[in-house]
């Protein structure tokens, strides 16, 4: 099955589908925002944009693509071969791995992520993006498009692009890149920590702010019957909780982590004590313990 639908960014979509059909989308774009809100959903509903081939179809203005088309089928199973997906990895045992390692660990990792219908929790703290991933990055960079007219590199987190003694020609060789990318290559990062990014690298991006998320599409979100069974599988939480737990960032959701947890569970704590009627006799508290798990 396809990865999971983008919800809510109407606004936004609707600027980047005039920007894409003006002809004036720029070639090295930062998607900067709050983790949780979708920014790499976001960065793959415009590849799928830039990749449909069905230019004919009313797609409407924020529509991703005609969905129908081969392309827009393969960036929805995450299959495109023209759409390049970069995120956080484990380090690699080898040292310095090839070119094939990398794309290879890539191909596993990012059939992972369609196997899950797209949701995916937070990287843990000891993955990066690596210098051998940069050097695959700028090699295929250089290649002719495999299906259509275009290639889209989607670079996940980017603030956790590691430095590495001996990489200076990587780097440089990314910047320039950036700067300069081919004619036929679109390059799109996102950040949640934008502090963290190199200036050298937010000097050759245009940043564009993705806000927070409404609580209607965070709702729309929750009741999808393939993220209810996995925020199910997570907490006992009602769809109610989760919207409030989000605070319109719903991919926190999905990191089962204590700080959504704690939120559900204060929520909780703060609605039974303004609801509570004054009495004499004493009212239960819910326990400090998360309700969710």
């Amino acid at each position: 099955m396809p990865i999971i639908d983008l919800y809510g960014h109407d606004a936004l979509r609707e600027r980047l589908a005039a920007s894409i059909r003006a002809g004036t989308l720029p070639s090295s774009l930062l998607l900067q925002g709050p983790r949780g809100v979708g920014k790499q959903r976001l960065a793959l509903w415009l590849a799928q944009r830039l990749l449909c081939t069905d230019t004919n179809q009313d797609i409407g203005i924020s529509g991703g693509g005609c969905g129908k088309c081969t392309a827009c089928r393969y960036v929805a199973d995450l299959t495109h071969p023209d759409l390049h997906w970069i995120f956080p990895r484990p380090r690699l045992k080898d040292s310095d791995p090839d070119l094939e390692q990398v794309r290879d660990d890539y191909a596993e990792a990012t059939a992972e992520r369609a196997a899950e219908h797209g949701l995916y929790a937070a990287p843990s703290g000891s993955e990066g993006i690596y210098v051998a991933t940069v050097r695959s990055l700028v090699q295929r960079a250089a290649m002719t498009p495999a299906m259509g007219k275009r290639k889209v590199f989607i670079i996940g987190d980017a603030e956790r692009m590691v430095p590495q003694e001996g990489a200076d020609m990587a780097a440089n060789a990314f910047l320039k890149l950036l700067e300069e990318p081919p004619a036929d290559t679109t390059i799109i990062l996102t950040s949640s920590e934008a502090g963290a990014l190199l200036p050298t690298i937010r000097s050759r991006v245009v940043v564009v702010r993705v806000p927070l998320v409404r609580d209607d599409a965070v709702r729309a979100f929750a009741e999808n019957p393939v993220v209810k069974k996995a925020l199910d599988s997570i907490s006992k939480a009602t769809v109610s909780e989760r919207v409030r737990a989000a605070a319109g960032a719903p991919g926190r959701l999905l990191t089962g982590d204590t700080d959504a947890k704690a939120t559900v569970n204060a929520r909780r704590i703060v609605d039974a004590a303004t609801s509570a009627r004054p009495s004499t006799t004493s009212t239960s508290i819910p326990s400090s313990r998360s309700p969710c798990g």
